[in-house]
């Protein structure tokens, strides 16, 4: 079966081949000894997101498939955030950041909408929060968030190993007790300490203790910068009750999990 792939822009026009199992890897010899191109996925994200065009799962989180991705996903990002040493990693419970691996989609409020976005300073990225701005903000460069300056977690918990690194952060808590006190620190102590910041495991939410400076209204799903257009682009959901009806420009604040700082963006639904 062959769907012919068109956009208004005429970037990335294409036409795809459905082809019954058992016979994809003949047909695909065949046309790469015609001089035919494959591409990778990540190849073609970039593709549509220069079409300007949703790709299922990644731009579908209210899926199961989508549900199951970002489950692996968020699960691989904690495992590689762990292999760094502890003065290496970023401490997101600090910045104030309660999702840097997994999108928390059950907070939104109602139905949600697919959005393009549009960033003139920056590029907006996978994950990154999509936050209703407040009187002001839209008049400046860019507005920070709050910080926890009283957190000193370092987040070592791994999801595969969680009781391992549990002990590992008691004995370094515990090595940093002064040799004259003679009140040292117990598990059960450092399980009750309110200001010890652990992953949730299931989640893979980080607990900051914190709310952030601006509410999130929804989350960016596939983003980077636009070689046809010259500037960032993005794909994302945001609840419906936050897109403003009418054909009037509307800006947001985009926040990168690794940062502190919101910048301004434009949206507009998809067609």
């Amino acid at each position: 079966m062959l769907v012919k792939n068109s956009s208004p822009n005429k970037f990335g026009d294409s036409i795809e081949l459905f082809i019954e199992s058992g016979y994809a890897l003949g047909l695909l010899r065949r046309l790469s000894y015609a001089g035919t191109k494959v591409l990778g996925l990540e190849e073609y994200k970039i593709l549509q997101l220069e079409r300007e065009q949703l790709l299922y799962p990644f731009d579908y989180p209210e899926t199961k498939a989508y549900s199951e991705l970002a489950k692996k996903s968020g699960r691989n990002l904690v495992n590689e955030y762990c292999k760094k040493p502890p003065m290496k990693r970023l401490n997101f419970s600090k910045i104030n950041s309660p999702w840097p691996f997994k999108s928390d989609w059950g907070m939104l409020e109602g139905e949600m909408v697919n959005v393009l976005i549009s960033m003139s300073r920056r590029t907006p990225a996978e994950l990154c929060y999509i936050c209703e701005p407040e009187e002001g903000d839209l008049d400046v460069d860019s507005v920070e968030e709050n910080t926890n300056s009283e957190t000193f977690a370092k987040l070592s918990f791994s999801v595969k190993d969680y009781n391992k690194d549990r002990e590992e952060i008691f004995h370094e808590e515990a090595s940093k007790a002064s040799a004259n006190d003679p009140h040292k620190l117990s598990k059960a102590d450092m399980d009750l300490d309110p200001n010890l910041k652990i992953l949730n495991r299931t989640t893979l939410a980080v607990t900051t203790g914190v709310k952030m400076k601006r509410k999130i209204i929804g989350y960016i799903t596939s983003g980077g910068y636009s070689m046809y257009r010259g500037y960032g682009i993005g794909k994302g959901c945001l609840q419906k009750s936050s897109v403003q009806p009418g054909p009037a420009e509307q800006f947001v604040l985009i926040r990168n999990p690794s940062s502190t700082l919101y910048f301004k963006a434009k949206i507009e639904k998809v067609s």
